[in-house]
């Protein structure tokens, strides 16, 4: 004997709540990659004065552009030398953390040039956090934040 329609499967209200309930505890658990990934949506500037050993801080500025470019302005403030500016351009990606692929987004940036890849955590889509060269966080009670221009 065959099952009826209504016996073999839920009802279309009850699978929408379950659908609905589902993507709402989703996008509540945290910057996931679509929300990350809209965070860095091109244009997009972020910044802030990031920390400095020998230097009154980094006056720093990440734009994203359109596609995957970006432009890194630093500007390291009160040096023996005065206010010392510097720009790099390259290529930026938005990937999974090895460590916790379900986790916040990391914002890589990788420069045109010879040069150091810069790693920030992607933090909803406010912020970004300064991360080391293996892409963990910096242990400093220096500025690690760049936060996103209106």
């Amino acid at each position: 004997m065959r099952q009826s329609r209504s016996q073999s499967r839920p009802s279309r209200p009850r699978t929408f709540r379950a659908l609905a309930l589902c993507a709402f505890a989703f996008a509540c658990g945290g910057a996931t990659k679509d929300a990350a990934d809209a965070a860095l949506a091109s244009p997009t500037r972020y910044t802030g004065v990031l920390g400095c050993i020998d230097c009154a801080g980094i006056l720093t500025r990440v734009s994203l552009f359109k596609g995957d470019s970006f432009l890194l302005e630093e500007t390291y403030r009160g040096t023996r030398d005065g206010d010392r500016t510097y720009r790099s351009t390259g290529k930026w990606a938005s990937l999974a953390d090895a460590t916790d692929p379900a986790g916040p987004r990391m914002l890589m940036l990788s420069p045109a040039r010879a040069g150091e890849t810069r790693r920030f955590r992607v933090l909803g889509d406010t912020a970004l956090r300064q991360l080391d060269r293996l892409g963990r966080e910096v242990r400093s009670e220096r500025n690690t934040l760049l936060t996103r221009e209106p």
